[in-house]
């Protein structure tokens, strides 16, 4: 993902649903561990972000349900710019939010 511009993630990346149907379990592992880094690295009081692994967890199945035709490289990218501060967040950290974020 170093260096992976938008564009590129749109153009050369795996689809979602292709990753699903290939390794799953892998798939869904791989979002779980960069939803948890970015739990980690946003600070938002309680209430307004997830508060334990199983709302994580549930976060993924949503993700994996609702975002199926986008590549997993623009998930990730979506993610890791959250966590970088490149998108702004307005006091919330949540499956809704993220959601609105990937669309």
């Amino acid at each position: 993902m170093e260096g992976v511009t938008p564009r590129d993630a749109f153009a050369y990346g795996l689809p979602l649903s292709q990753a699903l149907h290939t390794d799953r379990p892998t798939t869904k592992i791989l979002l779980f561990a960069e939803l948890k880094r970015l739990w980690r690295a946003v600070r938002i009081g309680d209430g307004k972000t997830w508060q334990s692994d199983e709302d994580l967890q549930d976060a993924v199945d949503d993700i994996v349900d609702i975002c199926r035709t986008m590549k997993v490289e623009e998930v990730l990218y979506v993610i890791r710019a959250i966590r970088r501060g490149e998108v702004k967040l307005y006091g919330r950290l949540d499956t809704p939010t993220l959601l609105e974020l990937l669309r």
